[in-house]
């Protein structure tokens, strides 16, 4: 047990008041007691890259450099973060500028056949092809502005 005259930290207390409470207890059980208190109230938990700056520089005093080489894993893994989502953006505008291209091409070689069937008298087929390739795209331009939840997309929202 702690002495009475140093100062006590909060999980001193709280094992001192655990200590009046199990006073009839064997000694070697109020020991175990308070040992396990003692862990339970000493477990430190932390979320995201970073530790807490305290348990920083412990690592700091047990590893050479140790706060040095945290700092510098964690800025090359957002630095890789970074790279990977830049890599996926730049694919995701490659794979619809390719799909915009192949459109267009395929668009203008209906309309070509169109032109070139009505040219030689086959009025209705050219029509049909002619007729069905403009309907297509305009409703891929149309639809193409909607999100899936069939509401109008707003510009700003990929910003």
């Amino acid at each position: 047990m702690p002495n009475d005259d140093a100062p006590q930290t909060p999980v001193d207390k709280v094992v001192a008041e655990v200590a009046r409470t199990t006073h009839d207890l064997p000694p070697e059980r109020q020991e175990e007691i308070a040992n396990t208190m003692r862990m339970a109230l000493l477990e430190t938990r932390f979320s995201g890259p970073l530790p807490p700056p305290d348990m920083l520089a412990k690592y700091q005093e047990i590893i050479a450099n140790g706060a040095e080489r945290i700092m510098a894993s964690t800025e090359r893994e957002q630095a890789h973060r970074h790279y990977v989502d830049k890599a996926l953006v730049d694919a995701e505008i490659a794979t619809a500028s390719r799909g915009q291209i192949m459109a267009f091409i395929l668009a203008l070689v209906c309309i070509a056949v169109a032109l070139v069937l009505g040219l030689y008298s086959h009025d209705v087929l050219a029509g049909v092809i002619g007729g069905g390739t403009l309907v297509s795209v305009v409703t891929i331009f149309i639809v193409g502005r909607k999100n899936k939840n069939g509401k109008p997309k707003d510009d700003t929202e990929s910003q």
